[in-house]
């Protein structure tokens, strides 16, 4: 499913960013552009609607919609390596590889096959400031937003992923942060996901997403695709280690198995050069 205009342009953005070796920059080129204060005022009025009997009627309405469009989205997705998993009875977080704006539902297409309990999502607090049909979806979907506010950072964001993990739900974090769209290879990760993962005591759900072409045109510029989530080794968090120290070893260990899953998936030692092969699906213009 193509969402988002002029698809191109983004794609060479993208083949910009992986040439400068800017493997998390932002790769989209239409994102809401707010102020620093309007962040903060997003991250607010989330936080004074969140759990209120409206906010709590939307969400049950948005709930209803990403449980369609997952089954939609992932008519033909498969789940590979669920056993890996299936003893996690208690919350997690999930780790997974960013390539479209409803690749959420692919996760929750694997969480709905194991256990079909809540995945939360962890967002950009700009994304609160969609409009419309997609702005609706940010604000009462079960996402939890970021924010460049420290004193939020360690209070309320805690308190929410706590409460999500007290719920034994799953927390979905982004490692890679910015989404490129289509984009076939693991790229680095950031600390974050590892850090609240240590932080709460769970493990991390480690996943890597394969993206394969399919026969027939989705729009003028991409073929249809499938999803095949390969569920990787869970990574537990060191008792003996700080939970700084625990963010970097469990973020190395996580990209050096998506390395490992992406070699062997698609037969080839993973670097940065980029093609316009490992954007699935695209086919550039001549």
């Amino acid at each position: 499913m193509i969402i988002g205009g002029n698809r191109p342009a983004v794609i060479e953005h993208i083949r910009q960013l992986a040439q400068e070796n800017d493997l998390n920059g932002k790769a989209e080129l239409d994102d809401p552009q707010v102020s620093e204060e309007q962040k903060k005022e997003l991250v607010r009025s989330f936080l004074a609607r969140y759990g209120t009997k409206p906010q709590e009627r939307d969400a049950r309405l948005a709930r209803y919609i990403i449980r369609y469009y997952t089954k939609l989205v992932n008519a033909k997705t498969q789940i590979e390596g669920l056993e890996k998993i299936e003893k996690i009875d208690g919350g997690a977080v999930i780790a997974s590889n960013h390539f479209n704006q409803l690749d959420n539902t692919v996760v929750k297409k694997m969480i709905q096959e194991k256990d079909d309990r809540r995945v939360y999502t962890v967002i950009q607090e700009t994304n609160l400031a969609m409009p419309g049909f997609f702005g609706f979806l940010m604000n009462n979907g079960d996402n939890i937003p970021i924010s460049s506010d420290y004193d939020y950072m360690r209070h309320e964001f805690v308190d929410l992923l706590e409460q999500i993990i007290r719920q034994k739900d799953y927390i979905l974090i982004y490692p890679e942060q910015e989404m490129w769209f289509n984009y076939r290879k693991p790229r680095p990760g950031k600390r974050g996901a590892y850090y609240y993962a240590s932080k709460l005591n769970v493990p991390v759900i480690s996943c890597f997403t394969e993206i394969r072409d399919l026969p027939g045109m989705d729009d003028e510029n991409f073929t249809n695709v499938q999803y095949i989530v390969h569920v990787l080794d869970p990574i537990y968090p060191d008792p003996g280690l700080s939970d700084h120290k625990n963010s970097i070893k469990m973020e190395q260990k996580d990209y050096e198995q998506r390395r490992a899953a992406y070699e062997k998936i698609y037969g080839k030692p993973l670097t940065y050069d980029f093609s316009y092969e490992d954007i699935a699906g695209f086919v550039p213009d001549k």
